[in-house]
């Protein structure tokens, strides 16, 4: 050992060119390495599971509330013979609900809502409500009772309750026709 100015004991050089401090090991620097990878993977796994969640349908992305879809009034057609007095076995053969009846009704895309309709049967003779139909866009999901069903001869307050579906691609304001076809 040689000793330094002031005293202090220095550690020897060698002898042939200047000093080069020793590399320090990089063990923090791997394992931060290694920590930061497996980050990556972790979340690019978080990614691709919740993708295939959403692909599968079992997680939704959040998106606009559905439209509106406004009924303005509701027309009536009933395919129908008439009586010996000229009267449709059922009454009108066309008529409409409007705001007496409560539309126009504002509805959301996608949902349904009923319609009813009560009628007797005019004739002396028996006659059935065959089928019912909608205009588009609208469906008919439902119809309570089932159609066909017969109202006897005279039969008063025949009623039926009509579910109609609106589709979710529906907006804006329609007029739904519903047509009553009987025999």
């Amino acid at each position: 050992m040689t000793s330094a100015p002031g005293g202090a004991p220095s550690a020897a050089r060698p002898a042939s060119g200047p000093y080069v401090p020793r590399k320090l090991p990089r063990r923090r620097s791997r394992r931060r390495a290694r920590f930061l990878w497996t980050l990556v993977a972790v979340v690019a796994g978080l990614v691709v599971l919740l993708g295939a969640l959403v692909g599968v349908g079992y997680l939704r992305l959040p998106s606009a509330p559905p439209p509106s879809v406004t009924v303005s009034q509701v027309d009536w057609t009933v395919l129908e013979g008439t009586t010996s007095k000229g009267v449709g076995w059922f009454g009108s053969s066309s008529f409409n609900y409007s705001l007496a009846e409560g539309f126009p009704l504002t509805v959301t895309a996608g949902s349904s809502f009923s319609v009813v309709w009560t009628t007797m049967n005019w004739d002396t003779a028996p006659h059935t409500v065959s089928s019912v139909s909608v205009s588009s866009p609208f469906t008919l999901d439902r119809s309570t009772p089932g159609v066909p069903i017969t109202a006897a001869a005279g039969e008063d307050d025949v009623g039926f309750s009509f579910t109609i579906g609106v589709p979710s691609s529906a907006s804006g304001s329609y007029v739904l026709d519903v047509t009553v076809t009987t025999s």
